[in-house]
């Protein structure tokens, strides 16, 4: 598995530990917390959370959208609106 790969495999575990996170209703960290909306408000990408640990390949998108970038870039969207 190349370096490339690896940061995929991370960033997909995170996601579904936040994911398994929020159905357990263990508590977040303000910035889990945020990408823990985004998911939530998405509802077409719930199947891609519940399997983001598997390793492998597992399809990144979902009708022509990668889930993980789409939530990534809401988060970053969120954060700078915040910011300022």
């Amino acid at each position: 598995m190349g370096h490339f790969d690896q940061l995929r495999q991370a960033s997909r575990e995170n996601f579904h530990r936040i994911w398994e996170a929020v159905k357990q209703g263990r508590a977040l960290t303000p910035e889990e917390k945020r990408f823990a909306d985004a998911m939530q408000a998405h509802p077409e990408y719930h199947n891609a959370w519940e399997f983001s640990d598997v390793v492998g390949p597992v399809p990144y998108e979902v009708e022509g959208v990668n889930p993980y970038l789409h939530i990534t870039a809401h988060v970053m969207i969120e954060n700078q609106l915040e910011a300022d």
